[in-house]
């Protein structure tokens, strides 16, 4: 027999639901029933703290002093696949722009107003090429700050603006 697509009557299937649907409540000491569910919050709080924890520790990675609280990152919510692929790889430090010399065996690239060599901090705080544009879109002088406070929008339309959102 079918019911929605699902056989009913199949003993197997009957004991494997029966024992999933027991499987979902917990026994206490005063035979009080509490379902599983009523525990996830508290258990992905434990594993966030213990992740957090574990973070704290890497501080020597590149990333962490971008990001020092892990978790997601609300801001992402509103951008697309690729342009998200862009912000991480600003958030990383290594991108098309300024690491494609390495598969190319060139020098590295350098800024020619600046006289110094690119990287994603020079783009996104320093270069005195793209100081009025910047104004527009964020005032700060740390990459911490600017992943933690701007938003991703803005970030992203600094870089469109710039006319180097396909090069990274």
């Amino acid at each position: 027999m079918q019911f929605l697509g699902h056989p009913v009557g199949i003993r197997g299937n009957e004991e494997a639901d029966t024992a999933a649907k027991a499987g979902l409540q917990l026994t206490v000491s005063n035979n009080t029933r509490i379902a599983a569910t009523d525990y996830t919050a508290d258990v992905s709080k434990l594993c966030h703290n213990e992740w957090q924890r574990s973070w704290d520790e890497q501080t020597t990675n590149k990333l962490h002093s971008i990001t020092p609280t892990i978790g997601t990152n609300k801001s992402l919510e509103q951008v697309t696949r690729h342009e998200s692929s862009v912000l991480n790889r600003l958030r990383f430090g290594h991108t098309r722009f300024n690491h494609f010399y390495l598969l190319t065996a060139d020098a590295p690239p350098g800024c020619s107003s600046c006289n110094c060599q690119v990287s994603v901090r020079h783009i996104l705080l320093e270069c005195v090429n793209f100081n009025a544009v910047r104004d527009q879109y964020f005032r700060t002088t740390s990459l911490e700050e600017l992943f933690d406070k701007v938003s991703a929008r803005r970030i992203l339309d600094f870089i469109k603006d710039i006319h180097l959102f396909h090069c990274f």
